[in-house]
């Protein structure tokens, strides 16, 4: 079995062979696995850091500087397992309870959020912003990725979502 490196973690800790790392590994790679099928099965991926705008001074709204908090695996190891807990109790109470059971689901973002976004996108790079589901939104937002980090992007999902 292959498991996944660690790249910001000292070369101590990448080698340690016992089982709470081992198993730790083992629930990254599950993890890993359960993120693709969701995001294969047209789910949006809305993981983004967070930002932080430094402000001058507390009395002033003038921003001086951003910063982006770095995701780690961890965090998205702890995100599927948590979404996979709540999909395994709504399947159960589902099926125990069919008649009174209240389950929400997200309904689509109005396509009215993504008009202004759209105009741009088409304007400065000759994207097409396709809403016509959950995975063509996805797929055209990923096409704006200037890169991992891009704080445009961010903004861009966010908005675009109502997240």
């Amino acid at each position: 079995m292959h498991l996944p490196s660690f790249p910001h973690l000292d070369s101590s800790c990448r080698n340690q062979r016992d089982d709470l790392t081992h198993s730790i590994r083992l629930l990254n790679s599950l993890a890993r696995k359960l993120k693709e099928k969701r995001l294969k099965a047209g789910a949006l991926n809305l993981a983004s850091p967070e930002i932080m705008i430094h402000l001058d001074s507390s009395e002033s709204s003038d921003p001086i500087d951003v910063e982006q908090k770095e995701l780690r695996e961890t965090n998205s190891l702890v995100e599927e397992f948590m979404l996979l807990a709540n999909i395994s109790v709504a399947g159960k109470i589902q099926e125990n309870f069919p008649e009174t059971a209240v389950l929400r689901r997200h309904m689509p973002p109005p396509k009215t959020n993504f008009e202004k976004l759209h105009d741009i996108l088409l304007k400065k790079r000759g994207i097409k912003l396709d809403v016509s589901s959950s995975s063509a939104l996805a797929d055209s937002l990923d096409k704006c990725v200037v890169s991992s980090s891009s704080v445009v992007v961010i903004i861009m999902n966010n908005k675009g979502t109502g997240s």
